[in-house]
């Protein structure tokens, strides 16, 4: 438990922010990208590749804290770059799509989770239009991949809701025990 300041959610001018690994995550993610921007990696120029790395990757630090409004920027970010220049073929970007779409199962709900589904399958529609998926197998791929980050997102909720519902129902019934002995 000594690594808990590190994953611990913190507030800022009263609201909360990210944990100190979140942005070590998203650190790493932007490092990762602005290797791969080197090594020609992304079409375009550099310096904008630059710019649409750093923008659409920087939302992984807030995505347990806004999921949706999270995978909506990068989605956003994303789609003038693509449409421009192309998709590139990044780690760092699958890996951030990833994340996204996970916090997205993890973390919402009801029309929040739709309305995050449809940003992560537009986000995979941009990789379309990038043309990074040129064959139907491709597509399959990329959705199974990503359809398993949600839907492991949205069991392990489930599990930890369920555990928290039975860890109340055990106090209660020890507390009711007590209280008829």
């Amino acid at each position: 438990m000594r690594l808990r300041w590190m994953t611990r959610e913190r507030t800022m001018a009263g609201r909360r922010a990210p944990s100190i690994l979140d942005w070590l995550v998203t650190l790493a993610l932007v490092v990762i990208a602005f290797l791969e921007i080197a090594s020609g990696a992304f079409p375009g120029p550099v310096a904008v590749a630059a710019a649409f790395q750093v923008a659409s990757t920087l939302p992984v630090a807030f995505r347990r804290l806004a999921p949706l409004p999270a995978i909506t920027i990068s989605v956003v970010v994303s789609l003038p770059y693509v449409l421009a220049y192309g998709a590139g073929n990044s780690l760092a970007g699958a890996v951030t799509l990833l994340l996204l779409v996970y916090s997205v199962g993890r973390h919402l709900e009801g029309r929040g989770l739709l309305a995050g589904t449809a940003m992560g399958l537009l986000m995979i529609v941009e990789l379309g239009i990038g043309g990074r998926l040129a064959t139907p197998e491709d597509w399959i791929y990329v959705l199974l991949i990503y359809g398993a980050a949600l839907v492991f997102g949205v069991a392990l909720r489930a599990q930890v809701e369920r555990s928290i519902s039975l860890a109340l129902a055990a106090d209660r019934a020890q507390r009711e025990q007590e209280a008829t002995a």
